[in-house]
């Protein structure tokens, strides 16, 4: 692009922003004269004195010392700061989260939580992290990396969540939580411009309308060049665009005991997704590869080139009721989304009109919950009801360029409707001591199509059903040792239902592949704490999970990806969280996690994307990979950060911050086969500017500043090739953020 090209998408950033926000802003003005700076009191999700971020992990709003569970909750100062765009800029931020970026396989991006990862395309399956926007519950990854506009703070919990959640969640919960409009007109408008032609604007305004009601509405637009240069058509390749748009109104009583919340989103992104560096092997057993070419470019033939397109768009709508009543409390979440998702991509990376690849995937759901609070001196019960429904469908498409034959099409649908009753007491039996118990009884069924019938080789078609009911339990303890030391142990367990494999023929004699549901233990103990008037934060837990049927990913080939019951798997980890504010102006972070996760009696087929590697064979034709690392699990990970505010007058303050962070190696499937793995890696980002008199920011920025490139996700495609993909390069700019 040329400078010219940037400053248009500059310009055509604003104007989208400006325009979805003029109208709101107007009917703002009407009734409200411009407002002083917001005064500094405490509010949830700001930090206002040292260490005092309040969360509604629980439901209900607490201190995030407060509550007795492995999170972490990062505001809306520390998203503008670290110039996070998505949630994988909380790489490096948060202990025990993994982000795997799927190199245009299936345009999503892997999350893994403590070493429990998911699927990227999850039909026929579930998430073991579960992702909420404003209590609304995403039933897939591609949904949840939008852009962060006008979000108050994200909160990550580690662990099974379900006696809280209305889908049970194994590895934890990402809650993404966007500011509410209240009395308090407030704008903010942030641009950032970079390398790559990268251009980043996303803006906002609130405020009251009169009558008990106020709106909000915040958009962003983002732009950039592509990473790669394709050597074929020499020209910079997968490059993206996208934007999201979201309005608020929400009603309140005079008094604040009721409050309606009625929101509406849309998300769109659009690019081109490579496979980047092809690898060819001499020897499927040992897996020994000979890289080609430069890791930045592909050699993509033009007709290909033409064909390869990627398009995601999610929307939604949902309504929040709240009621408050002394010490009791009565919730009401209702949502509606979409998700569609369209991508092709070139199979074989050579300059060659061989075949490419694509899926469409479709999705709606629908979700209710009802959640009640009471506060009863000693007694603590929250409780609720959940209903989910959710109809999905994915067609993949696989064929030649030079001619419309297409060798495979196959086609999958299916239905979930799904029941919980959930809720936890909490009882105080001494001043310093509390018991813990909560309960989840779950009923899930599942009904589906996958047909093969249409494409060069027909191989079947089927449909099924699948049922299951679990209750599932949790008991802990938790001592308050002083008013900055809090010390809790807990037991919970974790459920996957059962599922089907969408893309397995079932033409054999065996049907439609399905496998069983995974179950989890899990123990954990933590101590929350607090030094020298809150101006030294850390926080520890120490965690052991005991799996059984492990619902494990096996690639049988780039297009075709199969889950299978491990036997049993443990993981075991240490995680902890450290801040310190030795001056006024000065923060330091640390954060770091160990995990120790293995296989312990797991058989896998022995496939072109799953080969035998090092590992002994259970059976002829079946490899054993017990004692072999779980998928997306490094040995270490961690960060370290470190924010200055200086003030150099009354108008002006200097204003920094670097975070270094780091991974071990981590595999991408269960035969550890080195090549099929990140190998590692480590990253410097900063940012540096002024800000005058508390409202304009200008700085500089950059991410991935010693430009290391490493393998952000690996698959096999058949036994002499595996595609993957890297991440980011060396990005780096300027912007300016402006708030009222």
């Amino acid at each position: 692009m040329t400078t010219s090209t940037v400053v248009r998408d500059m310009l055509r950033g604003a104007s989208l922003i400006m325009m979805v926000a003029c109208s709101a802003g107007h009917a703002i003005a009407q009734e409200a004269e411009a407002a002083p700076p917001p005064a500094q009191e405490e509010t949830v999700g700001d930090a206002v004195t040292a260490g005092e971020i309040i969360v509604t992990a629980q439901r209900r709003a607490e201190r995030l010392q407060d509550v007795p569970i492995a999170i972490s909750a990062v505001g809306s100062d520390q998203l503008a700061q670290t110039g996070a765009n998505d949630l994988s800029g909380l790489r490096g931020s948060v202990p025990g989260l993994t982000i795997s970026s799927s190199a245009g396989i299936n345009v999503s991006n892997l999350i893994s939580i403590r070493g429990i990862g998911g699927l990227a395309i999850p039909i026929g399956t579930s998430q073991a992290t579960a992702f909420y926007l404003d209590g609304v519950y995403l039933s897939r990854p591609d949904a949840a990396f939008f852009g962060l506009d006008d979000v108050e703070r994200i909160e990550v919990l580690r662990g099974p969540q379900g006696a809280l959640y209305g889908r049970n969640a194994t590895a934890g919960a990402i809650n993404v939580i966007t500011r509410e409009p209240g009395t308090d007109v407030r704008a903010s408008f942030d641009v950032r411009a970079g390398n790559f032609d990268s251009v980043t604007t996303r803006g906002s305004v609130s405020g009251p309308l009169g009558g008990g009601f106020s709106a909000g509405v915040s958009a962003s637009y983002d732009v950039r060049d592509g990473y790669y240069f394709n050597v074929a058509s020499n020209a910079r390749v997968a490059g993206w665009r996208g934007y999201t748009v979201r309005g608020k109104l929400r009603y309140a009583t005079e008094d604040n005991d009721f409050k309606a919340i009625f929101t509406a989103d849309r998300s769109h992104r659009r690019g081109k997704d490579y496979l980047g560096q092809q690898y060819i092997t001499s020897n499927l057993v040992t897996g020994t590869f000979v890289g080609i070419g430069n890791p930045d470019q592909v050699n993509v033939d033009t007709l290909t080139d033409s064909l390869t397109t990627t398009r995601i768009s999610s929307e939604g709508l949902s309504l929040t009721l709240d009621k408050q009543a002394g010490a009791f409390s009565l919730t009401s979440v209702t949502g509606f989304r979409k998700l569609k998702s369209f991508t092709i991509y070139d199979v074989e990376g050579l300059p060659l009109s061989l075949l490419v690849s694509g899926n469409d995937s479709r999705g709606e759901t629908f979700s209710q919950e009802l959640r009640a609070v009471a506060s009863l001196g000693s007694v603590r019960i929250t409780g609720g009801a959940n209903y989910y429904r959710e109809k999905a469908s994915v067609r993949y498409t696989s064929q030649s360029p030079l001619v419309p034959l297409r060798f495979a099409q196959p086609y999958t649908e299916t239905e979930i409707n799904a029941y919980a009753l959930f809720g936890q007491v909490e009882l105080d039996i001494m001043d310093q001591l509390t018991l813990v118990g909560g309960l989840r009884l779950n009923h899930e069924k599942r009904t589906f199509l996958v047909d093969y019938t249409q494409g060069l080789l027909p191989l079947g078609k089927g449909q099924g059903e699948l049922k299951d009911t679990a209750l599932i339990p949790s008991v802990g303890v938790n001592f308050e040792v002083n008013p900055d030391i809090l010390i809790y142990g807990k037991y919970s367990q974790g459920y996957q239902a059962p599922g089907y494999n969408a893309f397995v023929s079932p033409s054999g004699a065996g049907g439609i592949n399905t496998f069983d549901a995974e179950k989890l233990s899990a123990w954990e103990l933590g101590v929350k704490s607090q030094f020298l008037d809150g101006n030294v934060t850390l926080n520890l837990a120490a965690f052991y999970y005991n799996y059984n049927n492990l619902q494990v990913r096996t690639a049988y080939s780039s297009t075709s990806i199969v889950i299978n019951n491990a036997a049993t798997a443990k993981i075991k980890g240490i995680e902890g969280a450290l801040t310190i504010r030795p001056v006024q102006f000065l923060t330091l972070t640390a954060q770091g996690t160990y995990l120790d996760a293995s296989y312990q009696g797991f058989c896998e087929p022995i496939t072109n994307g799953s080969p035998r590697s090092r590992n002994a064979l259970c059976a002829p034709g079946i490899a054993d990979r017990s004692g072999n690392r779980l998928n997306q699990a490094p040995e270490w990970s961690g960060g370290l950060g470190a924010t200055l505010d200086i003030p150099l007058s009354d108008d002006v303050a200097l204003q920094a911050n670097a975070l270094y962070s780091w991974e071990s190696n981590v595999f991408y499937s269960a035969a550890n086969e080195p090549i099929i793995g990140s190998g590692g890696w480590d990253r410097i980002d900063g940012q540096i500017g002024i800000e005058i008199q508390g409202r304009l920011q200008i700085f500089a920025w950059g991410k991935n500043l010693t430009d290391k490139r490493y393998i952000s996700y690996t698959t096999r495609a058949a036994p002499a090739f595996a595609q993957r993909g890297l991440n980011d390069p060396r990005t780096y700019g300027f912007g300016l953020r402006f708030t009222y």
